[in-house]
């Protein structure tokens, strides 16, 4: 959707054959991440740590979107909405 709409789109990838993929959809594909800030950040990996980063990605106003499932953690990923100096509102769908 946000290509449609003519927005920039950057996506972290390090496998390369998904990283080919998204590069012939005229998407920006790192290796790693840089300090560039989004307006949205989606993280789909299931990962805590990626998660938990994911805020550092977002700029203020910004929203981070989680689409994965955590076995066993409990919910330890609201401790880095804790770490961050402005509030953040918290919507969770189930």
């Amino acid at each position: 959707m946000a290509l449609t709409a003519g927005a920039p789109v950057r996506v972290i990838e390090t496998p390369p054959q998904r990283r080919e993929r998204l590069m012939r959809l005229d998407v920006e594909v790192l290796s790693e991440s840089d300090d560039a800030s989004a307006d949205v950040v989606i993280d789909a990996t299931g990962s805590a740590d990626s998660m938990a980063r994911a805020f550092a990605r977002a700029r203020l106003g910004g929203r981070v979107v989680w689409v994965g499932i955590l076995q066993g953690t409990g919910f330890p990923l609201l401790h880095s909405l804790a770490q961050r100096p402005q509030s953040w509102p918290v919507l969770c769908c189930r």
